[in-house]
């Protein structure tokens, strides 16, 4: 989906993708000599200067405030009820050019059977001088954009990995250390 919606975007506007980088070389290799077909930049969530590079060349930046990049890059915020590490990132990015921040949401309509790109207004108010009511406000919307298809989110991405300390991981072990577990038994 997000590629399908960086090819009807390009159309208008240059796009570039912030993303993180698949642990498997070979996947890697792939998805970015495809995606720099479409997009401008494909720039590493920890390349920085790129970054800033495609704003201040007012390329619009696909940026998702949902991956958990720990609290490094965030702040614990609400988000479906349970704290979740938000990055902060696009509001210290917004004030470089004054970037409009949007949220966009796709999804596959259940009726229609066409797919439906959703973008919404500026966020008002956005960014403030509270880096936790920003990261709230941005989960806020974000949740509303879910509920129309939540079962379209990407549940997999493991958006509750990092814990406030002294709560426990809400996602079962993986076999790897359930394995591990059992020897040490």
């Amino acid at each position: 989906f997000v590629d399908l919606c960086g090819l009807l975007a390009i159309i208008f506007f240059p796009v570039d993708t912030v993303y993180r980088p698949q642990n498997n070389k070979a996947l890697e290799y792939f998805m970015v000599k495809r995606r720099l077909r479409i997009y401008d930049y494909q720039i590493d969530h920890d390349n920085m200067r790129l970054l800033i590079k495609a704003l201040k060349e007012n390329h619009t930046v696909w940026y998702t405030p949902d991956q958990d990049f720990g609290l490094k890059q965030g702040v614990f915020a609400p988000f479906f009820g349970m704290q979740a590490a938000t990055v902060t990132a696009p509001r210290r990015l917004q004030k470089i050019n004054n970037s409009a921040v949007m949220l966009v949401h796709f999804r596959r309509h259940p009726v229609l059977e066409q797919y439906e790109i959703l973008i919404t207004p500026r966020l008002e108010n956005y960014p403030s001088d509270d880096p936790v009511a920003d990261a709230t406000l941005v989960n806020y919307h974000l949740e509303q954009l879910i509920r129309r298809s939540p079962t379209q989110y990407m549940w997999f991405h493991r958006r509750f990995k990092t814990r406030p300390e002294g709560e426990a991981m809400p996602y079962p072990k993986k076999r790897r250390h359930l394995k591990e577990e059992q020897r040490n038994i």
